[in-house]
């Protein structure tokens, strides 16, 4: 539709190219050029997307071969997972000390942004259950504080309240968890300033 419009005015432009000023006929031709350029874009973003959908159907036929352990691995693949404390990622050191009045830890699950599974594939991957039961501290769940979810991002923000300096606290993972986040240790101590 775009492309008859733009055709339009191109022949609508040759037109009065024919019977105008050198003025007229000077904005015109920039017209033109705008809408030709406009036009090649057109082009260009069509032919990417007929590349893609080429490639996700591609892969799509791809993966219907794929035994039910691949798939299983694929679809975990799909899902990343971070986790932070006050905003500092998680230390492979198993230490960190920052200055905070409260305590933070949020562990967020992201899908990939572009994936060639069926969403109703692709969620057979989320341990969202598990995040939601992930962070002990000093012994006890710690309390969620707000969640955000939705089919493709699940964020989950862990809070104590009121630490002051000199408080120590051990956060444990849950084993699955942990794993998810490529995290070495399970574990962390966390000192308050």
């Amino acid at each position: 539709m775009k492309l008859l419009k733009i055709s339009g005015i191109l022949l609508a432009a040759t037109l009065v190219l024919m019977g105008c000023s050198d003025k007229e006929e000077t904005k015109t031709k920039e017209m033109v050029q705008i809408d030709k350029k406009e036009l090649e874009k057109m082009v260009e973003a069509s032919q990417f997307k007929e590349e893609a959908k080429y490639y996700r159907d591609y892969v799509r036929e791809l993966t219907e071969k794929l035994t039910e352990e691949e798939k299983a691995k694929l679809i975990e693949q799909e899902w990343s997972y971070e986790i932070d404390v006050n905003g500092v990622k998680f230390p492979e050191s198993g230490e960190l000390e920052i200055t905070a009045e409260e305590l933070l830890v949020t562990v967020s699950e992201k899908r990939a942004p572009f994936s060639v599974l069926p969403l109703e594939e692709s969620i057979k991957g989320k341990i969202f259950q598990a995040l939601n039961h992930s962070v002990v501290m000093n012994g006890q769940e710690m309390e969620m504080e707000t969640i955000s979810q939705t089919e493709t991002e699940h964020v989950i923000t862990f809070a104590k309240e009121k630490v002051t300096s000199g408080d120590v606290f051990m956060i444990e993972l849950q084993e699955d968890v942990a794993e998810r986040l490529g995290v070495k240790m399970r574990s962390i101590t966390i000192r308050i300033r």
